[in-house]
């Protein structure tokens, strides 16, 4: 679902607003004002009044609001700690930031930012809360909910430094209402402003306020003992309409200033046709604000409704970067540990289906095509034990038992008989043992035939030992038929 926002850049003397549509495809400039205030009956509040305007000319409807307070109501300091804990830090700065305000501290609503390029260097703001409740009265008379309050020419000085190259050492500098507000980009980041308090109605001023800006230049490379040449210097805000001021600062500066438009440099960007003619210096501050909220960047931000998660997120976010960098670490241990322990497992399974296969194969030398095992070796023993046993219709086969039995029938006490083999198959049995002589290989040859069970009996052997007093022999047997037997 596209996302609606409005950004609101309030000025001393005027207000312009941008209502941004973005989607996941595209983002569209629906539309855009500007608003001059103008001093009503006394007693009146021009804010207020211009802001009711707005929301005449403007449908916020289900739009977020993000709004801008102008730079020079805000006091900027850069700071340096010895820790970069959020927490830490919120807790130390309004001490240190004490005796360097031009107001009591308690009165101050304070943000910073931490300068990444320089370590344990901040960028803090702090703005009256008397003002700011004064902007936040206003927006609440004309039904406006911001979801953050922030200084003006802040987030167009960030969304420079995405546009125009995150390492080039960049001045812009913001001339809305006849004064300068000066941004020191350094390493991609913001390092310092400046918000010179001289109005720039003058011809002297106009110098002023430019040896201003030279010596936030030199300050800031003094104090942090690293060459400050700005690459550009960008300039926005409605004093560009001021050709003068224009030549004098070209003079005044080594290099030819350039105007910022921020249309132009990000394509992604669409502007509705309808909604009118685009003036960059007067609109881009309105757009900045409201790619900001779209794109949920961060920023220098008074007013905490934009959500105090996202204040936690921001201040927490060390650690939950650690915690989830740690989870991941974890998973992928325990992940590795499940894919060793499957590994290791598959191995096991296909050397136990090799030694089935290889006892398979030795038990069933014929079997050429292993699909089951198991179920094949149960198959061929059954087959096995049909053919060992003899058919199962009819009366019960003759079991080794009852062979044994048998022919222990057939010999008397007193013959002196020492059977040593006895193999019992489907078609014959084989006897084979030692006696005293080969008469007595003839009684039991005699004797077993007699028997019911035994068809016939054949001695396929009988020899004397090499002593001579043993008759060894051998007798095969061939079962009777059963009846019904079909072999």
């Amino acid at each position: 679902m596209p996302r609606s926002v409005i950004g609101i850049d309030i000025r001393k003397t005027s207000i312009s607003a941008v209502h941004l549509v973005s989607g996941l495809k595209q983002t569209v400039v629906k539309n855009f004002t500007r608003i001059t205030m103008v001093a009503g009956d006394e007693g009146g509040d021009p804010l207020a009044d211009a802001l009711k305007a707005l929301t005449g000319k403007m449908d916020f409807g289900n739009a977020a609001a993000v709004v801008a307070i102008a730079a020079n109501q805000v006091v900027f300091r850069n700071l340096k700690v010895p820790f970069d804990d959020p927490k830490k830090i919120r807790q130390v700065l309004p001490f240190e930031l004490e005796p360097t305000l031009p107001m009591a501290v308690d009165s101050t609503v304070i943000d910073f930012e931490t300068i990444r390029s320089m370590d344990g260097t901040l960028l803090t703001a702090a703005i009256e809360k008397s003002v700011l409740e004064r902007h936040l009265k206003a927006l609440e008379e004309a039904g406006i909910r911001p979801s953050m309050i922030v200084p003006s020419g802040y987030p167009l000085a960030l969304r420079v430094i995405r546009s125009q190259g995150q390492e080039a050492d960049q001045l812009v500098i913001d001339t809305e209402d006849r004064r300068l507000s000066v941004f020191v980009i350094t390493a991609g980041c913001v390092a310092t402003v400046r918000t010179p308090q001289t109005a720039m109605n003058t011809r002297e001023r106009i110098d002023n306020c430019v040896n201003l800006v030279r010596q936030a230049m030199l300050g800031f490379s003094l104090r942090y003992n690293r060459t400050f040449s700005p690459e550009k210097i960008l300039l926005t805000g409605s004093g560009l309409a001021n050709k003068s001021f224009l030549r004098r600062i070209a003079g005044k500066l080594e290099h030819s200033p350039d105007h910022v438009d921020l249309l132009e440099s990000l394509p992604e960007v669409k502007l509705n046709g309808s909604a009118g003619k685009w003036q960059a210096p007067l609109l881009d501050n309105a757009l900045s604000l409201a790619l900001l909220e779209a794109e949920g960047g961060r920023s220098l931000n008074f007013y905490q409704r934009r959500s105090t998660l996202m204040a936690t997120l921001a201040e927490y976010r060390k650690n939950l970067v650690a915690t989830c960098v740690l989870a991941a670490l974890v998973c992928f241990l325990a992940l590795g540990k499940v894919g060793l322990e499957t590994a290791r497992l598959k191995s096991q399974v296909a050397r136990l289906d090799k030694n089935i296969a290889d006892i398979f194969h030795e038990s069933f030398p014929g079997t050429k095509r292993l699909v089951d095992p198991l179920h094949q070796m149960k198959v061929g023993l059954e087959k096995e034990k049909r053919e060992i046993e003899g058919p199962t219709g009819g009366p019960a086969p003759l079991k080794m038992l009852d062979v044994l039995s048998m022919i222990s029938s057939c010999i008397d006490p007193g013959m002196k008989v020492r059977l040593t083999r006895l193999v019992a198959g489907a078609e014959s049995i084989t006897i084979a043992g030692k006696t005293t002589g080969f008469k007595v290989v003839d009684t039991i040859k005699s004797r077993l035939e007699k028997l019911e069970g035994f068809e016939k009996v054949t001695i396929t052997s009988a020899t004397t030992d090499k002593r001579g007093n043993q008759v060894q022999f051998k007798l095969r047997i061939k079962p009777a038929r059963i009846k019904g037997d079909a072999r």
